[in-house]
Parts: C-alpha cells; sequence; structure tokens
C-alpha cells in the first residue's frame, strides 16, 4: 500500500520531492515525523507535504540531510481550509488524532461526509485534500460558530512515505 500512496502522490504532484519518514517523536509529544530529505534536496521551511490520500503537514525544520514535518493532526498545526461542498472558510487544527475546523458559521449547512480541502495558503495551493468531516460538535449557547470533526484522508498513525510539494509559483 505504501508503494501505491506514494506513486498516487507523485502522480498528483510530480514536481514533489519523495521522502520516506526515518523518525518519530519518542515521546509523542508532538505530532511531528522525520523524513531522509533536507536542504540538499530542496525542501524549505513552510513547504506542504502530502501522502497519496493528502494533506501530511508542513515542513517546520530543515537540515542539510533530513527535514522535520509538523503533521496536520499535532495541536500546533493550523491550516487555511474549505468545507468544499458550500465553499465555507475555517482554519484546520489538529486535536492530536484528527483535527477541528474552527470559525465555521453556524449557518453553513455542513454534513458529515463533507470533504475538507486546504485554502491558499504559504504551504498549500487550494484544494489538497485534508479529509472528510466525521461529525459535528453541539453549538454551544451563544457561540457563533460550529465545530466539525475532521478525518483526515492520509494515515497519520504511522506514515512511511511523503512527498514534499515544491515551493509555489
Amino acid at each position: 500500500p505504501a508503494a501505491q500512496d506514494i506513486s498516487a502522490a507523485k502522480l498528483a504532484h510530480p514536481d514533489g520531492i519523495e521522502g520516506s519518514v526515518i523518525g518519530y517523536d519518542p515521546e509523542a509529544s508532538m505530532r511531528i515525523v522525520t523524513i531522509d530529505r533536507g536542504a540538499k534536496d530542496g525542501v524549505k521551511r513552510d513547504d506542504g507535504v502530502v501522502t497519496g490520500a493528502g494533506v501530511a503537514g508542513r515542513i517546520i525544520e530543515v537540515s542539510p540531510l533530513s527535514s522535520k514535518i509538523l503533521l496536520v493532526t499535532d495541536a500546533t498545526s493550523k491550516l487555511p481550509a474549505v468545507v468544499q461542498r458550500g465553499r465555507w472558510w475555517a482554519i484546520a487544527v489538529g486535536t492530536s488524532t484528527r483535527v477541528k475546523l474552527h470559525y465555521v458559521s453556524q449557518d453553513a449547512k455542513i454534513r458529515v461526509g463533507d470533504r475538507v480541502v486546504t485554502g491558499e495558503g504559504r504551504s498549500f495551493h487550494a484544494g489538497v485534500l485534508i479529509g472528510r468531516i466525521k461529525q459535528i460538535e453541539p453549538v454551544s449557547a451563544g457561540a457563533l460558530d460550529q465545530t466539525p470533526i475532521v478525518q483526515p484522508a492520509a494515515d497519520l498513525s504511522a506514515p512511511s512515505h511523503v512527498v514534499v510539494l515544491s515551493p509555489k509559483i
């Protein structure tokens, strides 16, 4: 499956830099993985990272021979996001296992199963799949927005191969 996953990512992003995951945070306090590609390969801080299934995260640290990826599920990860059906904008924030969408208007008619993609930002062009809405937390009294929970499309429990997206032009 990893070979199929990476070939799908390379097909979707032919200019991307292919990399293998070579390390994980031993305490799992942060959702960070290390890959075997770095500055010598053209990897830069804030480059977006995908698997064949969708968004994995973004580069947060680069050395000559390796780079660290902050996974989209990390609590410090924030990405512009769009619920595709209806074009509702949000900020995707990690929850350690999934992603929560913040700032979705309570008037937005979102549904479980809706696709969530990246909005235009510094790490991604618009339209890269983040995942699908798994559940919608009840709106609290007086709240102006609702909080959908997104199941990432990419399996981030133990990623093995990724593609670093070439710098946005």
